[in-house]
């Protein structure tokens, strides 16, 4: 078996772990407590303003996501595509979760991506091979970053415990996603891509 053969093993081996942990949390995310009161469902409650912020960016990020992971899937080398399918499977049962909390407070599903995602996706469809690879990957890495950061902040200053609750969960999953991607990417800067303001943020 050649050096390179070997290395690709060992990431992939190092992502399956990585991977099965991020499955078993999104598959067992955390339901309402029984008793517990969720500020959503009292009568009169009004949705504070950075819940409805959260959750709407929440949904539009999920989407990107999932978007940039399906592309990935269909352009990248064998060394990408574990992480692009977790980041569709993922990023897909997060919105599943996230959709029935936000009807509750008045956030309807995002029509399409944002502008900046919209450029983002546009930018990698015109790079293939290597380049391909190596933007992707610096993508969701700067992408997950600023997941964390939002989800972070959600659990610090939100005010429905029900978003906290799966804002919780959420800051988890990024962090799995972001030791996976670490493992196979090349360091990049805590910086943006073309056309994406997310903001970096280092785990706690």
């Amino acid at each position: 078996m050649t050096a390179r053969r070997m290395a690709t093993v060992a990431a992939a081996a190092l992502l399956c772990t990585a991977y099965g942990s991020s499955q078993t949390t999104i598959n067992s995310i955390q339901r309402p407590t029984p008793g517990k009161v969720l500020n959503s469902n009292l009568a009169g409650w009004k949705a504070d303003k950075s819940d409805t912020q959260f959750a709407a960016q929440a949904m539009e990020v999920n989407m990107a996501e999932r978007e940039l992971g399906k592309l990935a899937m269909q352009k990248g080398s064998d060394r990408v595509k574990p992480i692009a399918r977790m980041m569709v499977q993922d990023h897909g049962e997060m919105n599943r979760q996230m959709q029935p909390i936000a009807e509750k407070i008045g956030v309807a599903p995002p029509a399409q991506l944002s502008s900046a995602d919209q450029a983002l996706l546009a930018s990698l469809q015109n790079k293939s091979g290597k380049q391909f690879d190596s933007a992707y990957l610096q993508a969701v890495l700067v992408e997950n970053r600023a997941d964390l950061t939002a989800y972070n902040n959600e659990e610090r200053i939100g005010k429905d415990l029900t978003l906290k609750n799966l804002a919780a969960i959420d800051s988890h999953l990024a962090v799995i996603h972001l030791r996976a991607i670490e493992r196979i990417a090349q360091p990049v800067p805590a910086a943006s891509p073309p056309g994406h303001g997310a903001p970096a943020v280092q785990p706690h």
